[in-house]
């Protein structure tokens, strides 16, 4: 839940694609706000999160473990 900001510089919204919630940490934090979306919802989240915000932040989509490189798994895409 993202009512005021609390003294952070920045907030990382996990999953607010799924959650119809980047709306919230864009109010809260403009611009300063890193989204990942995870792989096990799917790239269809993510692709919607970069078609609506991927101009404006930083979009990561990524395996929820956080598999290094090379390791089965392992996924990784910005917009």
């Amino acid at each position: 839940q993202v009512a005021r900001r609390v003294g952070f510089d920045f907030a990382v919204a996990e999953d607010c694609q799924r959650w119809r919630e980047c709306g919230s940490y864009r109010r809260t934090y403009g611009d300063a706000v890193l989204e990942v979306e995870y792989a096990d919802n799917g790239r269809r989240r993510f692709s919607a999160a970069c078609r609506a915000r991927g101009d404006d932040l930083a979009i990561v989509y990524r395996d929820r473990v956080l598999r290094p490189t090379g390791r089965r798994g392992h996924v990784f895409d910005a917009c």
